[in-house]
């Protein structure tokens, strides 16, 4: 499908209509990974090693120490970073930033 730019660099597509512009993706991709890093403090800083609020045990995390909780930050926080590395890679890739990315073409703005 033929895509054309604006001149706020928004993509028109015939088939998806508008897409954000890629400053917004650049600011949600960096406020996600502000949260991510904000939700990693927190929780070093609530675990029992280092309890940084307290030892009552409504200021530990210990619930991540149970079998279906320990699944929480061993894989959605993981695929949640590696999704912030893979969109980060992409818009620095297509910045030119990153020299050479094997899924961009020299034809392919996106």
């Amino acid at each position: 499908a033929p895509q054309r730019r604006s001149q706020f660099g928004v993509r028109k597509s015939a088939e998806v209509g508008w897409v954000a512009p890629v400053a917004v993706i650049w600011l949600w991709n960096l406020l996600g990974i502000t949260c991510l890093l904000v939700i990693a403090a927190l929780a070093a800083l609530t675990s029992p090693i280092v309890h940084a609020f307290g030892t009552a045990p409504a200021h530990l995390n210990t619930w991540v120490l149970y079998f279906p909780y320990a699944l929480l930050p061993l894989v959605l926080v993981s695929f949640a970073v590696f999704g912030h590395v893979l969109i980060t890679r992409k818009l620095m890739a297509d910045w030119h930033f990153i020299p050479h990315a094997p899924w961009t073409s020299a034809r392919d703005p996106w």
